[in-house]
């Protein structure tokens, strides 16, 4: 085992176990005093008439100055981002939405709940809801998530240094949900059921994350044999790398792990012609101290990029994988998030 990885083989937050940044019960609502809030669902769902569909929302909040605008509502942007990838026909569309006057969203610091124009989310207990308008008035999609799993703790304590260690990223996730709800599509209502991975973050921004001097990419691996892992390379100034992995076991043991870097194993490669980024769609992640190597490919179009109007631009693209895990065949699906710099002469 190299020094600098680390394998924890302990519930965290349990009573003699490894003390964390987090607890998730109160997390779930917003923070004071930092300049992002982030809350993400990505859904593989079916229709009832056998259509397959991915969908992936993200609410999130942004205060650049850091200064609350009074105390209930220290975020003067909300930003909502919806994709939703018809695999059967194999179509994609996207759209990232800003609200910029208070009185446009709302949210909660005792719990997760958001309301925006054209989106909600929220937590009763251990189930959650979640609705959105699709991008280009082509409909809207409801669903009731159950809670089937438990809480992953990024890096087993919730938090990690980020973007060249200048800040501390906090991260915990509610990977294993269980949703039913109706997806109604250019008129069509259909009932739709699928596993949801809901991720939940917020920090501060970096001087490097502000000049877009960074690359970041993540997976959030479902496998079949109920195992669930989160996958982070971030690399900063073409320069300093991280790459790791935060496993969860279905009875909520963490292993944190090295990853070979993504880029090593990177292949088929999709150039934007809007924003001249290039990016993969195509990786070997490969976790070597336990034995375990994935196969990972964008499903359906390559293009699954969101083009940013605040210059953001980043690829949300819906995966699925075969591979080894300590040594056993497993397959599965994710999502891959790619921000940051993929210009050509950084790849």
């Amino acid at each position: 085992m190299s020094n600098n990885q680390v394998k924890y083989q302990i519930k965290p937050g349990s009573v003699n176990g490894i003390p964390t940044y987090i607890n998730h019960e109160s997390d779930f609502g917003a923070h004071l005093g930092f300049n992002t809030e982030s809350q993400f669902i990505a859904a593989n769902l079916k229709a009832n008439d056998g259509r397959e569909f991915g969908i992936m929302l993200h609410m999130g909040f942004i205060n650049p100055k850091k200064v609350p605008l009074m105390k209930k509502a220290p975020y003067p942007l909300m930003g909502n981002i919806v994709s939703m990838i018809d695999f059967t026909n194999n179509e994609y569309i996207a759209k990232e939405t800003a609200f910029t006057r208070p009185s446009q969203f709302s949210y909660e610091f005792s719990d997760l709940n958001l309301k925006s124009p054209i989106s909600y989310l929220r937590r009763e207990g251990n189930k959650f809801f979640a609705g959105t308008d699709l991008p280009d008035n082509r409909g809207h999609i409801d669903l009731e998530m159950q809670l089937a799993g438990p809480i992953m703790f990024n890096c087993a304590t919730g938090a990690f240094p980020f973007l060249n260690d200048e800040v501390l990223a906090y991260q915990f996730s509610v990977p294993t949900l269980t949703s039913t709800g109706t997806l109604t599509l250019d008129g069509k209502k259909y009932q739709v059921s699928g596993d949801v991975w809901l991720d939940r973050q917020w920090g501060d921004l970096s001087k490097d994350a502000l000049a877009n001097h960074h690359q970041w990419q993540w997976m959030n691996l479902n496998l079949s044999n109920g195992y669930r892992i989160s996958v982070w390379d971030v690399t900063v100034n073409n320069g300093k790398e991280n790459a790791w992995a935060t496993i969860i076991s279905p009875d909520g043991v963490h292993t944190v792990v090295d990853v070979v870097p993504f880029n090593e194993d990177a292949d088929k490669f999709f150039t934007s012609t809007e924003t001249g980024q290039v990016y993969p769609t195509k990786w070997t992640i490969r976790m070597p101290s336990i034995d375990s190597e994935f196969n990972v490919e964008v499903r359906g179009t390559q293009k699954q990029e969101i083009v940013s109007k605040v210059k953001q631009d980043k690829y949300e693209g819906s995966c699925t994988f075969d591979g080894t895990f300590k040594g056993e065949h497993v397959t599965g699906f994710n999502y891959v998030e790619l921000v940051g710099n993929f210009q050509p002469e950084l790849n």
